[in-house]
């Protein structure tokens, strides 16, 4: 993942992730090679059967 990152910086890019927020060693991973939280996602499903 780091090595990507790098890679995408070098060309100009803008690397995004989406983490699972209920998983923390993963996200310390993430925050260790640079990723901060921007903001968050929100699953919505809608039901259309009557």
């Amino acid at each position: 993942m780091a090595e990507i990152c790098s890679q995408l910086l070098h060309e100009e890019g803008t690397p995004m992730l989406y983490a699972d927020a209920k998983n923390p060693d993963s996200n310390k991973v993430y925050q260790s090679i640079g990723f901060v939280e921007a903001g968050r996602i929100a699953d919505i499903k809608f039901d259309l059967r009557p």
